[in-house]
C-alpha cells in the first residue's frame, strides 16, 4: 500500500527536468550578462545568483538519477519514449529519432548508434512515424548491440537526452524547429528572439505548474517577489488586473504567457532578467514561507484601489 507522501518516479523526474532545463537557461543567460557588466555590485549580485542557480540545478539532476532507479522498466521505457515524442502526439518522428542518437556522445558506441539508426530508416517503409511498439524494438536491437540489459540502455539514453551540457543545449531544438518551419528561409533575428522567449516561457511554465496544466496566480507572485518592490506601479497593475480569483486562482500556459509578457511590457523590463529572477525565486528553499504570504495579501488588499 502507497503513502500518502508516494510520488509516481515519472512525475518527479518531469519535475526535476523542468526545474533542471528552467535553471539551466537562466545560468546561460546569467554568465553572458556577467561578461557585459561593469559596476562590482552587480557583479556580486549576479554571482551570487549564478551559484545558487547552479547549485539548484546539480539538485534536479540527482533528484532526477534517484526517481530514474526508483521506475520498473515500463516506466523507464515511457520516460525515454516521451522524452523523443517533443509534441505528445503518441509517436515519434523516425527522422528527428535519427537526428537526436547522433547527438548523443557515442565515443566508443558510434558503430552501433549508426547501426540503429540504419535500422530506423529501413524499418520506416511508408511509415515515418514510430510508435511505442516500433520504439520498443529499435531498443531491443540497440540493447542486443551493445550487449548490455534493456533497463540500462533505458537509462543510459534517457541520461543523455534528458541532462543536457547546457542551456543553449536546451533552446537548440526549438531553433531547429524554428528554421524548418520557416520553409528553408532563413529567420530573422526577431524570429529567433520571439522563438528563444517562446522556449523560455515553456520552461518556467512547466517548471512552476509542476507536471500539472496550471500555475497558481500565488504561485506567479511568489516566483516575482524578488522584483516586484522595484518594478514600479504601472507593471504592479498588469499583475494584479490578473487578480480576480485571489490566492486560489490559476492560469493556463496562455494566461500565464499573457500575463508576464504584459507585466515585462507595462515595467520596460528585460523579460531575460525577469525569467532569470523568477526562476531562482521559485528555486530558493530558504524563501521565508510567512513572508511570500505576507506580500501576496499586501497585493490582493491594493487591488481594490486599481483602476480597471
Amino acid at each position: 500500500m502507497q503513502s500518502n507522501n508516494y510520488v509516481n518516479p515519472r512525475v518527479e523526474a518531469n519535475m526535476h527536468i523542468a526545474i533542471r532545463d528552467a535553471a539551466a537557461v537562466a545560468i546561460t543567460s546569467i554568465e553572458k550578462k556577467l561578461t557585459a557588466i561593469s559596476t562590482a555590485h552587480e557583479t556580486v549580485h549576479l554571482t551570487y545568483q549564478l551559484t545558487e542557480l547552479q547549485g539548484y540545478a546539480l539538485r534536479s539532476k540527482l533528484g532526477f538519477l534517484d526517481a530514474l532507479r526508483k521506475m520498473d522498466q515500463d516506466e523507464k521505457l515511457q520516460t525515454l519514449f516521451t522524452l523523443f515524442d517533443k509534441n505528445g502526439s503518441g509517436s515519434i518522428d523516425r527522422t528527428e529519432l535519427a537526428q537526436s542518437l547522433k547527438k548523443i556522445d557515442q565515443r566508443k558506441f558510434s558503430e552501433h548508434f549508426d547501426a540503429a539508426i540504419k535500422f530506423i530508416r529501413d524499418s520506416e517503409k511508408n511509415d515515418k512515424a514510430m510508435d511505442m511498439v516500433g520504439f520498443n524494438a529499435l531498443l531491443e536491437y540497440l540493447s542486443a548491440s551493445l550487449k548490455c540489459s534493456f533497463d540500462d540502455l533505458a537509462q543510459f539514453l534517457t541520461l543523455r537526452v534528458a541532462l543536457r551540457d547546457s542551456g543553449s543545449a536546451v533552446l537548440d531544438d526549438a531553433i531547429v524547429e524554428l528554421v524548418q518551419n520557416a520553409a528553408n528561409t532563413v529567420p530573422s533575428v526577431e524570429e529567433f528572439n520571439d522563438a528563444v522567449v517562446e522556449v523560455r516561457m515553456m520552461l518556467l511554465f512547466q517548471m512552476m505548474a509542476a507536471g500539472g496544466e496550471n500555475v497558481s496566480f500565488e504561485m506567479i507572485v511568489k516566483s516575482l517577489y524578488n522584483i516586484t518592490e522595484t518594478m514600479g506601479e504601472i507593471p504592479r497593475r498588469a499583475l494584479l488586473s490578473c487578480a480576480d480569483g485571489g490566492e486560489d486562482q490559476v492560469l493556463d500556459y496562455p494566461q500565464f504567457s499573457s500575463l508576464l509578457l504584459n507585466v515585462v511590457a507595462a515595467g520596460g523590463l528585460n523579460f531575460h532578467d525577469v525569467a532569470n529572477s523568477m526562476t531562482h525565486t521559485f528555486c530558493r528553499e530558504n524563501f521565508v514561507q510567512k513572508d511570500m504570504m505576507s506580500f501576496f495579501r499586501s497585493l490582493s488588499t491594493k487591488q481594490v484601489s486599481v483602476a480597471r
